[in-house]
């Protein structure tokens, strides 16, 4: 991941993240599609992906910077999460409100 800092604000506004892999033909065109609906989600619970591209085949994603560490460093691999019904049920609620809005 590479952090983009605006020099006028010197501030972190957005991240670049480069996916580890190589992409053939298909997967490039499926990306692109996937890109550009992430591209259209706006909601307070999901980060905005602002741009994407794919460089040397290799996709890239433009996204807001959300300070305060990785979801890796708030929940280990191997971490589990325990979640109620209800808390789940109110996850999947306000994913589906984000994706329909």
């Amino acid at each position: 991941m590479f952090i983009l800092v605006n020099i006028a604000i010197s501030k972190a506004r957005q991240l670049s993240k480069w996916l580890r892999l190589s992409l053939s033909e298909n997967d490039a065109q499926r990306f692109l599609q996937e890109a550009q609906t992430l591209v259209r989600l706006r909601h307070a619970h999901i980060v905005r992906v602002l741009d994407f591209a794919i460089e040397d085949n290799t996709p890239v994603l433009i996204m807001d910077y959300i300070s305060g560490g990785s979801l890796h460093q708030h929940h280990p691999q191997g971490t589990c999460l325990l979640a109620t019904y209800h808390s789940r049920l109110h996850r999947a609620d306000r994913l589906c409100s984000a994706i329909c809005s």
